[in-house]
């Protein structure tokens, strides 16, 4: 009887142990995630802006005035801002389903 109970906890501990192993991969596997999404965020980012940037200056050279270019590109950013609040609903539904349709088994 002794034996059994010995191995019950054993048992029982390698169980917990396992739940533990898993738990820290799957935090890790979402953190390298996460870490990617971030950077590519930022790239990006960096690339919008610059050229934002580039089309301002060329458009400061055919408009012949820096606040007309920079203006225009502005107005861009903003009408691409406003497309977007309008489209946002329709794209988290469609990537919600998508990661429901990829993480949910049958």
């Amino acid at each position: 009887m002794e034996q059994i109970k010995k191995e019950a906890l054993k048992y029982l501990e390698m169980q917990i142990r396992y739940c533990k192993f898993e738990l820290v991969e799957q935090l890790a596997e979402k953190r390298a995630r996460l870490m990617v999404r971030a950077l590519l965020t930022l790239i990006v980012l960096v690339l919008v802006f610059f050229l934002g940037l580039t089309l301002a200056l060329y458009l400061s050279e055919i408009l012949g005035s820096l606040y007309k270019g920079f203006g225009v590109v502005s107005l861009l950013f903003a009408l691409f801002t406003i497309i977007g609040f309008i489209i946002r609903k329709p794209m988290i539904n469609f990537f919600f389903k998508d990661y429901l349709d990829k993480n949910i088994p049958s």
